[in-house]
């Protein structure tokens, strides 16, 4: 009786926020001839969600510096963003977890730009496997430098050139970037340190007058790249997370591009994923454990009890 009484009240406080939601994020104040002319850097962007951002920019007519490690692969979105609209379409190629890469970036970004309109930190390294006292301790610097140390690196160099314009940094992290789940803990708290260090960084943005760039944090499901679709299609039987939908990789990253627009501090890509945050928040284990349901995974006994 208890447990069923617990769920209700659990189904109520979801109502409630799926309907404030559901009117906030059905709200169209996007105008697309606000990205017209902007100076965009995109960060991944050779495939994934990074290479559609840089289509949906194009389409917008932005202006583009794209920036992955495959040179090949960049010149063929280059040429596509060409086709599709944009003003103009470069890249850089350049492996983003050296810090002399990202001071490279910055160079190049600030001679092709007075300073950017918008930077997207977009790249990352997926993790997906139980972490026990067998995982590799080796790789985890490996996992920090890339998806969390070089996107510090980039947005501090970067931070001249967005004064000068009142940009906007988009940081795309990822659910698990606000809820935990299970086999992620490197990619988890990778995420994690994200949301402080840029949390943190608007407010000493502000402390200095500098209230005029905006940071958004994409906290994204996921999404239906050939990436993911790889990368699911590759994990062992039984481990693949069957029960959830994957989202179109158009609609996520024109949903990036509103948020980024709308200088929203942090912007969720399905919109219901904060309902499940601030499910979380006053009910972690009930969560917990049917994100383990959802992964496969049999929680434990006591993580039922709220």
């Amino acid at each position: 009786m208890a447990v069923l009484l617990k769920v209700a009240v659990f189904l109520g406080i979801c109502t409630a926020f799926v309907a404030v939601l559901v009117a906030w994020y059905t709200k169209e104040n996007f105008d697309p001839e606000s990205v017209r002319g902007k100076k965009v850097v995109i960060c991944g962007a050779s495939t994934g969600i990074g290479e559609e951002l840089a289509y949906q920019y194009a389409k917008l007519g932005a202006q583009l510096l794209l920036v992955a490690r495959r040179e090949e692969a960049l010149k063929k979105v280059v040429v596509r963003c060409g086709e599709l609209g944009a003003q103009q379409a470069n890249y850089v190629v350049a492996d983003l977890s050296s810090l002399e890469a990202a001071k490279r970036l910055a160079a190049e970004t600030n001679k092709l730009f007075d300073g950017p309109d918008v930077l997207i930190l977009n790249h990352f390294m997926p993790f997906y496997e139980i972490w026990n006292q067998n995982s590799n301790l080796d790789n985890v610097p490996r996992y920090f430098a890339v998806n969390t140390i070089s996107y510090i690196n980039i947005a501090t160099l970067l931070l001249p050139g967005l004064q000068k314009t009142n940009g906007s940094i988009v940081v795309v992290s990822s659910f698990v970037g606000v809820v935990s789940a299970p086999r992620t803990a490197p990619y988890c708290g990778n995420k994690h340190a994200l949301h402080g260090f840029f949390d943190t960084l608007r407010q000493d943005l502000a402390l200095q007058g500098h209230n005029g760039i905006s940071i958004t944090l994409c906290v994204l499901g996921y999404i239906d790249t050939k990436n993911a679709r790889e990368f699911i299609k590759a994990l062992p039987a039984g481990k693949s997370v069957k029960t959830v939908k994957p989202e179109p990789v158009d609609e996520c990253a024109l949903a990036m591009i509103k948020g980024a627009a709308q200088r929203k501090r942090q912007m969720y890509f399905p919109w219901y994923l904060n309902i499940i945050e601030t499910a979380h928040f006053f009910f972690p284990n009930f969560v917990e454990s049917v994100i383990q349901v959802a992964s496969n995974e049999k929680p434990p006994e006591n993580m039922l009890k709220w």
